[in-house]
Parts: structure tokens; C-alpha cells; sequence
């Protein structure tokens, strides 16, 4: 006898994919996991149409070995051609920079590029 499991639901469109666990806890030790999501739907809406968002922690080599500047990349990549992707990057950090506080900021890197 054979069991057919249920097909999980579609995510919604525009849902944020789950963040890696080291990137997760980055942004659970900084308060910035609402910040990270809401970067990640920005992208999507101001970079049509985007690929998967991905997410990955940068750290700056050149900083100190004891205490690395750390900051998570949030990145879309986007069937736009190159003057489209600067006019969408205007509107997206006209949005971005006033919904995202300082500190925040600080510790997200958004990154969009061609498809």
C-alpha cells in the first residue's frame, strides 16, 4: 500500500525565503531579522522580476581579527538591463533608507545585479 503525502502550499509571492542559521542568528543577536525580511521584499518589488533573494553574512577582512565588521547581503538579481537596474536602485533606496533605521542599516548590505 503506497501513502500519498499532501503537496506542501506554495509559499505566497513576495514571501522571503528562510535565512541560512548563521545568518539568522546574526540577525536575532542585532534585532534586525524584521529589517532583513523587509530589505528582501524591497528588492523584490523594486527589481522586477526577481530571481530567489538569497542571503549571506560578509565580513570585512580588513577589520580587526578580534571584532570583524559583520553585516548580512541581501541579493536579487534581476532580468533588467543596466540603465533599468540604477533607475530601480534610486527608487529602492528612496524607500529603503527611511524605513530601515540607522543601526540597521549598518549591518545589511542590499545587493541587486543582472540575471
Amino acid at each position: 500500500m503506497s501513502v500519498t503525502l499532501p503537496t506542501p502550499p506554495a509559499p505566497p509571492p513576495g514571501a522571503v525565503p528562510p535565512l541560512p542559521a548563521d545568518v539568522r542568528a546574526f540577525a536575532d543577536r542585532h534585532g534586525i531579522g524584521e529589517h532583513v525580511a523587509a530589505t528582501a521584499r524591497l528588492l523584490r518589488e523594486s527589481f522586477p522580476p526577481a530571481g530567489e533573494v538569497s542571503f549571506r553574512l560578509f565580513v570585512d577582512p580588513e577589520t580587526e581579527d578580534e571584532n570583524p565588521w559583520t553585516a548580512v547581503v541581501v541579493a536579487v538579481r534581476s532580468r533588467l538591463t543596466v540603465p533599468e537596474l540604477l533607475r530601480a536602485a534610486d527608487g529602492f533606496y528612496d524607500r529603503w533608507i527611511p524605513a530601515t533605521p540607522p543601526p540597521a542599516r549598518d549591518l545589511i548590505i542590499p545587493s541587486y545585479s543582472p540575471a
